[in-house]
C-alpha cells in the first residue's frame, strides 16, 4: 500500500514540473515564435508578389523588406 501511494505522489510531483518546465519555456520563447510566424506571413506575400529575396534571410530582414518595398 505505501508503495502505491509513493508512486502516485511521484507521478504526480513529476507532471507538475514537467507541465511548470512546458510553461516556462512556452513563455520564454513565445517572442521568438511570433516574430518566426510573422517572418512566414511575410515571406508568403512577397513570394505572391513576386519580389527577390535571398533563400537565407532572417527574420527581420523579411519585415524589414516588405515595410521597405511594400505599401499597404
Amino acid at each position: 500500500m505505501k508503495a502505491e501511494i509513493r508512486t502516485v505522489v511521484f507521478a504526480a510531483v513529476l507532471a507538475v514540473v514537467c507541465s511548470l518546465l512546458l510553461a516556462g519555456a512556452e513563455t520564454l520563447l513565445k517572442p521568438y515564435r511570433e516574430a518566426n510566424e510573422q517572418a512566414e506571413e511575410v515571406a508568403n506575400y512577397l513570394a505572391a508578389l513576386g519580389v527577390p529575396v535571398a533563400p537565407d534571410a532572417t527574420a527581420s530582414e523579411l519585415v524589414e523588406i516588405f515595410d521597405r518595398d511594400i505599401s499597404v
